[in-house]
């Protein structure tokens, strides 16, 4: 693939999807460091340049950053894709709802080298869906 169409990717990844997109480094000791999230990631979680490069406890707290990396690890792991659901605090304070899509990229030697995260908000989908509660028995 040549230049071009490598930066016709990553313009795409970059600018044209709604969903977040992650694209995560696995260092083979259990440390998973972002390399590249595109302006959704920006806009809705707060991310800028300085988290490239960084693993997920230095971006995120320490709990979070657990948590993350607990799911990465099963991909590494498995070698299979994972989906899931998950809530998560924006730098509003908003909760909003995610549908996680992680891909290992593997090597030649059939190695993890790399996991892409989709993550897919449906938070206005779970709103809608919601049943009405009823209260004192109405």
């Amino acid at each position: 693939m040549g230049a071009t169409e490598e930066l016709l990717i990553e313009r795409v990844l970059m600018d044209s999807t709604q969903e977040m997109v992650f694209i995560v480094k696995v260092d083979g000791c259990g440390n998973f460091f972002y390399e590249f999230f595109n302006q959704e990631a920006i806009k809705q979680i707060g991310f800028d340049a300085s988290a490239i490069g960084k693993n997920m406890r230095e971006v995120h707290s320490s709990e979070m950053g657990e948590y993350l990396e607990s799911h990465y690890q099963q991909v590494v792991e498995s070698g299979e894709k994972m989906e899931f659901e998950d809530a998560y605090k924006l730098s509003s304070g908003e909760i909003h709802f995610y549908q996680i899509a992680l891909t290992p990229l593997l090597n030649d030697q059939q190695e993890c080298t790399h996991i892409s995260a989709f993550v897919k908000d449906v938070t206005k989908e779970k709103k809608q869906n919601r049943k009405p509660v009823k209260h004192g028995g109405i």
